[in-house]
């Protein structure tokens, strides 16, 4: 099944610099905690989710923990995917993004059988 045009954004990774996006100033996430502990995921297992920016802005529409985690490692460039959306799409993006995580809900039994698993591998979560 095709996906009407209006679904459709341009999903290309790059390798940009850094310093050339700009945070939300409206982030109403604190990220400071979370993005110590993402660092050390990004040093031991590399990126695995590239940051969203607004193509016309270069601001963070989802991703603020994952740039956070990159300046603190000290990181140069960051991969990113630029959506061509207005302020108010990517407000509502960053905002889905963000909270729709929140609202789902852990298989516990699943969850500490994966946690113990990855523990006697002496994988690092982070």
């Amino acid at each position: 099944m095709s996906r009407p045009a209006a679904l459709r954004h341009d999903l290309a990774t790059e390798w940009v610099p850094i310093g050339g996006l700009v945070p939300w100033e409206r982030n109403p996430r604190r990220n400071e905690e979370a993005a110590k502990r993402l660092a050390k995921t990004i040093a031991s297992q590399g990126w695995t989710n590239p940051i969203l920016a607004q193509a016309s802005s270069r601001r963070i529409v989802a991703g603020h923990t994952r740039a956070l985690a990159a300046r603190i490692l000290g990181l140069v460039e960051v991969p990113v995917i630029f959506l061509d959306v207005d302020d108010r799409q990517a407000d509502a993006i960053a905002l889905a993004d963000n909270r729709l995580g929140e609202l789902a809900e852990w298989d516990d039994a699943g969850l500490a059988a994966l946690l113990t698993e990855l523990a006697a591998a002496e994988v690092a979560l982070g």
